[in-house]
């Protein structure tokens, strides 16, 4: 199945770029949409940690629980987010570069009940939506405090 993804080439060492992306809390650094992000579960991050993420979705103040569902230091980080009918399946694969890193974050769009009709036109829209995010994201790895500490 063809999931939404995007491709972030950055001069950031992996290692640094694996920080950023294997911590849900930053999303709000990168994802307008989201106000706010807690750990609710005890250090450290380990599959079966969880997340909560506010934000704003159709003038709406939303809750997403996420957990994560794969941890392989330094190249590997998935989570399952879950809102009312939507479930998000997000996995981050961080590769070494000759001058960084290369991100490819892929989303992977489930939709029950009465909307799963529309699961087409919902994975084009994230599609969209993903691509408009990606400079975002690479600008927010690029500024982590890690990344200039790391590839120093």
């Amino acid at each position: 199945m063809n999931h939404p993804r995007i491709v972030i080439e950055t001069n950031v060492d992996p290692a640094a770029a694996f920080a950023f992306v294997a911590d849900p809390v930053n999303e709000p650094k990168w994802n307008p949409r989201a106000t706010r992000a807690e750990k609710s579960s005890p250090p450290p991050v380990g599959v079966g940690s969880t997340f909560t993420i506010i934000g704003k979705m159709v003038g709406r103040e939303m809750k997403v629980d996420v957990v994560v569902t794969e941890l392989d230091p330094p190249r590997l980080f998935s989570t399952r987010a879950s809102s009312g009918p939507m479930r998000f399946d997000t996995t981050y694969v961080v590769e070494p570069t000759g001058s960084g890193a290369s991100i490819t974050m892929s989303v992977a769009v489930a939709v029950e009940g009465p909307l799963r009709l529309a699961t087409p036109l919902i994975r084009e829209g994230f599609g969209r939506r993903l691509s408009g995010l990606a400079p975002r994201l690479k600008a927010a790895i690029e500024a982590y405090p890690t990344a200039g500490e790391a590839s120093s």
